[in-house]
């Protein structure tokens, strides 16, 4: 009867007839179960901003960064002149995406890879969130980095050695911009988002 009313009435909006509709849903799947599935639907459909690739537009205050790094004056110079691309990847559980299966920016059953290329040399790095790694940096030192992410957008690196450093990396749809933290200085990059390379998707599988 109620079916027979709402679409034989003339006098409901389409907004009444939504809330009618969500509540018939609710009271035949359960709240928890349709909530669910709109979360669903919304997380498949937002993009992934980290993933992409990336390339030096600007610094500041680099130098005295890696400086308090303790990074030689030969390398810092070298630093000065490399105008890094970076590409961020990552790839997660083909037997899940298979079956449909979505992962949030955060899930810890993926495997993320960071390539840095510059004239002189390039580096990768591999890790999962929220777990240890060994890293020997671009600059020369040997590190134990960790990465989690905070906020979908934010990408942030812990790196564990002889001075410790924190690298913050948040994205947009334009570029990425990184924060460098040691001790009591702070510096910064501009990396503009490359719009001629295609978005990648959260389970693209790493090349290189």
């Amino acid at each position: 009867m109620l079916f027979s009313l709402v679409l034989s009435s003339s006098i409901f909006s389409v907004d009444i007839f939504s809330m009618i509709l969500k509540s018939l849903l609710v009271l035949f799947l359960g709240k928890n179960d349709v909530n669910v599935r709109g979360r669903s639907n919304l997380e498949s459909a937002k993009p992934m901003l980290i993933l992409g690739k990336y390339h030096l537009e600007s610094t500041e205050n680099f130098d005295e960064y890696l400086y308090e790094l303790g990074v030689s004056y030969i390398l810092r110079n070298l630093a000065k002149l490399a105008k890094p691309t970076i590409t961020i990847s990552r790839t997660c559980d083909e037997n899940n995406e298979s079956s449909g299966a979505t992962y949030p920016p955060d899930s810890p059953d993926c495997d993320w890879r960071i390539y840095t290329e510059t004239p002189f040399k390039t580096h990768t790095i591999r890790f999962k969130l929220d777990q240890q790694v060994d890293d020997y940096t671009m600059d020369g030192r040997s590190t134990i980095s960790i990465f989690n992410i905070q906020d979908e957008n934010t990408l942030i690196e812990h790196q564990i050695g002889d001075v410790n450093t924190t690298l913050i990396r948040e994205f947009d749809e334009q570029k990425m911009k990184v924060t460098l933290l040691v001790n009591e200085v702070t510096a910064s990059s501009i990396f503009p988002r490359l719009r001629e390379e295609k978005k990648r998707s959260s389970q693209e599988p790493f090349t290189n």
